[in-house]
Parts: C-alpha cells; sequence; structure tokens
C-alpha cells in the first residue's frame, strides 16, 4: 500500500509531536529533586564534627560539614533511596537508608561514635571527594589527632604542626614562628573563632598561645584562599575550638614539663559551654630553648564559650558568645637585663542562622587587642611599646542554588588603632599613632553543577582601606579544578592580595623579640600580592595520594624599616619588593594501623630595596618531613618524624669598634657613661647557615578506667643529638645550638 505524500507528512508531525510529548513529559519528571542536610556530632559530647564526610552510594557524590558540623547536599533525584555513609577518621562510619522526598529538605542528623583505631578506606574514598568539590589547592585540614600523633617538644602544639606542611618554613626548632611560601611572619592571619588573633606566641615565640586541647580543627589556607578573608597576602589560620560537651559534665586536667591545664565542660538548658585554662609552673625546661640559666617567664591563657540555641524561639538559629585571653611575663632580676611583658584579649559574639531554604547567614561582632613592651635596665636594648585594638563587624549570606552551585556576599567593616614607640640603631625614636578604618564588600559564587569541573570565583573589594593610600582597591580571585579521571586532578588558582599592618622588625636582629604591630603610615603604600599556583593530584589508592603544585608570587611595596633614618623628618618606614617561587611534593599513604607522609619542597625568597636584592632570614631552598604512625594495639601508637632544611641566610660580621656612649651631656654621671662594643655588619645574607635535620619520635598509652580515662605520652627530641647552629654571638662569635637531644612527657585524666 501507497501512503499519499500528504499522509506521509502529516503522520510525521503526529509522531514528532507525541515524540516532544513524550520527551518533556519524561524530562518533567527527570527534573523532580530533593535535598538533604543537617548536623553530625560526636555522640559522647555531642561536639560538631567538622570536614565529616557525607556520601551517598548510589550516587557516588559527597560532601563534608562546615564548622558547625553541618552538610548539605542539593540536587538529589527524589522518590527513591539511599544508602548515606557517615565517615570521619577516629570514628565508627554509620551507613543509613533515607528516602528523598520531591522539592523538599530531609532532615538527617546523626552522632557517630568514636574509634581510635578507625581508619576505614570509605573514610578516605569520602575525603577525595570532598576535595573535589571544595577546591582543594593550598588548603591543609588538621585534626586533633593530625595534632596529637606527632612527636611533641613539650605539649602538642598547634603552630609547631604547621612546619610539617610543604611551603611553609621556620628558622629552628627553637621558636614556633611560621614563614609561608616566602611571605614574612606578619602576613600570616590566625583567626580563633573567627577573631583576629595578632599575637598567637607564647614565651618569646617558642609555643602557640592556642591550646590544643581546646581545638575542634584547623583548616590553613597558605598562598590562595577565599575572597571573605584578606588583610594579608600569605596564609589564613582558621581555629575553631570546642562548643562544649552537649550531654554531660566532664572535666580534662593535664600536666607536663611546663604547664598545667584544666578544661570544664557541659550542658545547660538551651546550649553547651567551656572553659580551659593553662598556667605555666616551670621554667627550667625553657633553659634548653634560649641557652639560658635563668629564663624567667611567666604565662596563662584562658578561654570561655558558650552556645545557645532555642528552637522555640529562633529556629535553626545559633549564638556564640566568645572570650580568649592570655599574658606573658619576662621579669628578670638579674641587674642590666630587660623586661618583657605582652598579651591578647579576644571578644566576640556571633548569630549564624540556617533558613528552611537552602540559604544561611552569619552575624559577627568581635574585638581584638594586643599589647606588648620592653623595659631597659640599663641596657643597649632600646625601649618599645606597642598597643593594637581591632573592632570588627562581618556579616555573610549564603545560597545554596538548585543545581548545587553556592553563591555567597558578604560585608566587612574594621577599625584599628596602633601605637608605637621604639628607637633604630642610630637612636632616633620612631613614633607611630593612627586609626583606620575600612569597609569591605566581598562575593564567591562556587560552580559546583559538573561532576568533573568546577569553578571557585570570588571578588574582594575595598571601598576605603586602614591606610591613607590604600583606598579603593578591588582584589579578583579564583581557582578551579578538573577531574581528568577517576583518581586524576588538575587544579589552578590566581588571586590578588593586599596588606596595610606590618610588624615593625629589624632585619639584622639575630633574634627578633618584640614585633610590634603598625597601620601604614600615609606616606607608606599599602603591600600587594599576586599569588599563582598550579597542581595535580594522584590517588594511586583509595586512601593515599601524590601531590604536586607549583607556585609563584610576586610582592609590591613591602612594609621595611628605614635602616637610613637619621633626622626627624626622615621616614621611618620604607617601600620594598619581593618574589618567592617553588615547587611542593607530597605523598600520603594509609592503611588501617599504619600511616606514612612524605614531602619535599624546592623554594626560593627574595627581598628587593634601592635595586639591592637578597635572600630573607627564612629562605631554605629545601626542606623535607618525613612522618611515620603506627597503631601498636591495645590503644598504644608510636610516631617517628624526620625533618631537614638546607642551611639559612645569616649576615656576617666584619668587625668591632668601641663607641663611646654618653648618657646626659648636661647631666655627667661617670656610672652611666662607658665604651660599648659597636658590630659592623657585612652584606646582608650572604652566607648560609650549615643544614639542619632532626629525628623525634613519640609513644602514647590511652588507659581507660570505670571513672575517667588517662593518656599517657613521651617523646624523644633530636634523638641523634644534632648539633643544629641557630646563631653566632655577635660580641664574641660563639655559636648557639638548638635543641639538644630532649626528653619530654605529659599525662593527662578525662573525666
Amino acid at each position: 500500500m501507497i501512503i499519499p505524500f500528504r499522509d506521509f507528512y502529516f503522520i510525521s508531525k503526529i509522531k514528532i509531536l507525541i515524540s516532544a510529548i513524550l520527551f518533556f513529559t519524561s524530562l518533567h519528571y527527570s527534573q523532580q529533586w530533593g535535598s538533604l542536610r543537617g548536623f553530625v556530632t560526636d555522640s559522647t559530647s555531642g561536639e560538631a564534627l567538622l570536614t565529616c564526610n557525607v556520601y551517598l552510594d548510589e550516587l557516588e557524590i559527597g560532601s563534608s560539614t562546615d564548622q558547625r558540623g553541618y552538610y548539605f547536599i542539593n540536587k538529589i533525584p527524589a522518590n527513591k533511596n539511599y544508602t548515606v555513609t557517615f565517615s570521619y577518621i577516629g570514628y565508627k562510619s554509620k551507613t543509613i537508608n533515607v528516602r528523598i522526598t520531591p522539592n523538599k529538605i530531609t532532615e538527617l542528623n546523626v552522632q557517630l561514635v568514636p574509634s581510635s583505631l578507625e581508619f576505614q578506606e570509605v573514610e578516605k574514598i569520602g575525603q577525595r571527594i570532598t576535595k573535589q568539590d571544595q577546591f582543594n589547592i593550598g588548603i591543609e585540614r588538621i585534626t586533633l589527632k593530625d595534632i596529637y600523633s606527632k612527636p611533641q617538644t613539650v605539649e602538642a602544639d598547634v603552630l609547631r604542626l604547621l612546619k610539617t606542611i610543604p611551603g611553609v618554613t621556620s628558622t629552628g626548632d627553637i621558636s614556633a614562628k611560621y614563614y609561608v611560601r616566602g611571605g614574612t611572619g606578619d602576613q600570616n592571619l590566625v583567626k580563633l573563632n573567627g577573631v583576629s588573633l595578632y599575637n598567637p606566641f607564647h614565651a618569646l615565640g617558642l609555643f602557640s598561645v592556642v591550646d590544643a586541647d581546646m581545638v575542634n580543627s584547623i583548616e590553613f589556607h597558605k598562598g590562595e584562599f577565599p575572597a571573605k578573608y584578606g588583610g594579608r597576602i600569605s596564609s589564613i589560620m582558621k581555629v575553631a575550638t570546642k562548643d562544649g560537651n552537649r550531654n554531660k559534665f566532664s572535666s580534662t586536667a593535664s600536666a607536663n614539663l611546663m604547664t598545667g591545664k584544666l578544661l570544664i565542660e557541659g550542658p545547660y538548658k538551651f546550649g553547651s559551654f567551656i572553659l580551659t585554662g593553662r598556667k605555666s609552673y616551670s621554667t627550667s625546661i625553657l633553659k634548653k630553648f634560649l641557652n639560658d640559666d635563668d629564663v624567667p617567664i611567666d604565662f596563662y591563657d584562658f578561654s570561655f564559650k558558650a552556645n545557645y540555641t532555642d528552637q522555640n524561639f529562633l529556629k535553626n538559629g545559633r549564638f556564640t558568645v566568645f572570650g580568649f585571653f592570655s599574658g606573658d611575663n619576662f621579669d628578670d632580676p638579674k641587674p642590666r637585663s630587660d623586661d618583657f611583658k605582652w598579651g591578647n584579649d579576644l571578644l566576640s559574639f556571633e548569630w549564624i542562622q540556617i533558613y528552611d531554604k537552602p540559604f544561611f547567614s552569619r552575624f559577627q561582632f568581635s574585638y581584638s587587642n594586643f599589647k606588648g613592651e620592653i623595659i631597659p635596665n640599663d641596657t643597649d636594648v632600646k625601649p618599645r611599646f606597642n598597643s593594637l585594638k581591632d573592632f570588627t563587624f562581618d556579616a555573610e549570606f549564603s545560597l545554596v542554588r538548585e543545581n548545587k552551585d553556592q553563591f555567597t556576599v558578604g560585608l566587612e567593616f574594621k577599625t584599628v588603632k596602633t601605637e608605637l614607640e621604639q628607637e633604630n640603631e642610630n637612636s632616633s625614636l620612631i613614633k607611630l599613632s593612627d586609626f583606620g578604618g575600612s569597609y569591605v564588600l566581598y562575593s564567591n559564587y562556587e560552580l559546583l553543577q559538573f561532576d568533573d569541573f568546577g569553578i571557585d570565583a570570588g571578588l574582594r573589594m575595598y571601598m576605603t582601606g586602614l591606610s591613607l593610600k590604600g583606598g579603593f582597591s578591588i582584589e579578583p580571585r579564583v581557582k578551579g579544578f578538573y577531574q581528568l579521571s577517576k583518581t586524576l586532578i588538575l587544579k589552578a588558582s590566581a588571586g590578588s592580595y593586599r596588606q596595610e599592618i606590618a610588624t615593625i622588625t629589624d632585619e639584622n636582629e639575630v633574634i627578633s623579640l618584640f614585633d610590634p604591630w603598625t597601620i601604614y603610615p600615609d606616606y607608606l603604600e599599602a603591600t600587594k600580592s599576586i599569588n599563582l599556583s598550579f597542581g595535580v593530584e594522584y590517588f594511586y589508592l583509595p586512601s593515599s595520594s601524590i601531590s604536586v603544585e607549583v607556585y609563584y608570587r610576586k610582592i609590591k611595596n613591602l612594609a621595611l624599616i628605614n635602616e637610613k633614618k637619621i633626622f626627624p623628618d626622615d621616614p621611618a618606614l620604607i617601600n620594598g619588593d619581593g618574589r618567592a617561587y617553588g615547587i611542593e611534593n607530597s605523598l600520603t599513604f594509609e592503611t588501617t594501623r599504619f600511616s606514612f607522609n612524605a614531602s619535599y619542597t624546592l623554594s626560593w625568597a627574595f627581598k628587593k630595596i634601592d635595586d639591592f636584592e637578597y635572600s630573607p632570614k627564612y629562605d631554605s631552598r629545601h626542606n623535607v618531613n618525613l612522618a611515620f604512625n603506627y597503631i601498636l594495639g591495645d590503644n598504644w601508637e608510636a610516631g617517628i618524624s624526620w625533618v631537614y632544611n638546607s642551611g639559612f641566610p645569616f649576615t656576617p660580621l666584619r668587625g668591632y669598634f668601641d663607641r663611646y656612649e654618653l648618657s646626659d651631656f648636661f647631666d655627667y654621671d661617670p656610672a652611666f657613661d662607658r665604651y660599648s662594643i659597636y658590630t659592623i655588619l657585612g652584606e646582608r645574607n650572604v652566607k648560609r647557615m650549615p643544614d639542619y635535620h632532626r629525628l623525634d619520635i613519640a609513644l602514647s598509652k590511652i588507659i581507660n578506667f570505670d571513672f575517667a580515662t588517662l593518656e599517657l605520652s613521651a617523646s624523644i627530641i633530636n634523638v641523634y643529638d644534632r648539633k643544629n647552629l641557630f646563631y653566632f654571638k655577635r660580641d664574641t662569635g660563639e655559636k648557639v645550638n638548638m635543641l639538644p637531644f630532649l626528653p619530654t612527657a605529659s599525662i593527662k585524666v578525662k573525666f
């Protein structure tokens, strides 16, 4: 039978119409989506678990919890059942079946049970997926286990752990101060529960003021960080402290060779609280650090945090009050010796709100105060005084779109007042007092809708700056990833950053005992840095990976002391430039009981003043870190670490001469008029120290009783007693070494 052309044409149109109807009908039903959200907490304390992995097995997608223990997964095909796996290192994984309802957000709150031997492969798979979604280039996430599993100089230290991260260097084991990708120490910002901590060191820089027992998690951004963060050009370290036990009252007491600590936490009707305190009671071990027979350092720190949540008052809202106070006093009773005092005061109030729709808001008021001074007692040391007061208001709003993309906008208003008085080498008084305010708008868009490709683009816009020449500026930032296969990921980032506040430190000082902060004076340009990086990560096993990152930094307008200042009208500070580049390599391997981490960094750093370029004191060409951890069984754990740094630059001496000093020309007193040895320095940092290397070992044991848990730990620092050179005394030429063979121990009791 032959169909006429007209009928054939009509039938074809009907077929096309039916196909279109079926297509759009199927498309309509295929676009029935739902969402999943909730909180993940510790089953024993109710503490939020940060960076916990949440994984949908059927879809092979995942997410992770934020600083509140909150997770959100969008655009899940609805009307289906899914297996959701929650996993976190140190906890037993939990699997729950859930059904996703169309056009609704399914609530799923989960508690995980602690388990010290839990190193399941699924956790590492979840971490891999989380890394893709969160653009982890230049990001390191640190947990309590990471802190306590490493050998400890005196006690577990948050800042000393950073030295094991590729791209982070330190000038020795005497100090906890750190330098990131060729930047200076003041280019690093520590945010303690969102509050800027300007001096995070105890005991002349030997230890961190952040007690490890109060820490919940740490997120460290090196080189690249989101648009919500600014004011520094090298790194951001976000420290989130514990919220307090939500289930029962508990306490922890611990002691080591130097400090005693106490932690008290518990619930109340509408939330939880936590109190921590630490006090030095013996400084005898500091003799090993400072090569001094008498080290009269006394320090303390205290913190409190309280959370308030009342669903009847404000559904899905949480209020947090936080306070932190620290102080150090170096009061030397010996004649002709100097006294040092410094401390921090931090306060904040935060309101976090989660709405029925995937929309979030956060408001925070914070206050940070740093104060410090040097009090000379008839010595050549110049008197110095410094204070800084920082008031900040921050508002942030985030929206998760149906296609998984996330959009964030926010504003930050900050006022800072600094006062500084000190003298330079020519006995000219440098007196800087300034007040500034900055108003910042920022936005961020995370493109997450594609499985193998993602972009995180942000913009930070300064309407006004802290300094006069800060002014209006725009800082674009972007990073992204591309997944070539299930095991291979490419990553890249680029960003612009600026800084208008710095510590004024004389680079000729062998040891910097006092790092005063000041806002850039009106005549000084703001420091600006362009940071670029590219990386590749290969997962050769589900729980093990190899990572390589290459970075380059171009820094303009560094704030430096004017060493040629003689007359009062000469500027106290001048601008310089800098650049840094390098390659960071790391390898991780983990099984149920054994973990191994290795890293090697090859890097260069330079500063430039008046066409003279030199390597700063923290420039080390080669850096190697090796770490082994093994769970022996029966709650025993052992750790070994080895570190190597090629020699750091130093300025050699050319000679000495006797300089006659007159205390008061019109009030002569022979007791105070004298000759003093004055050193003549050679070309800056043209010599290199010998290479540095050190082996440490650690052993820990947990003993459980019916009424308490006892944790014992012991470490040996510098096992083979390597004589690592710290510096040469300029008056005598005598060598001063770093830490010798040093055994340490600590005990902790949890009730």
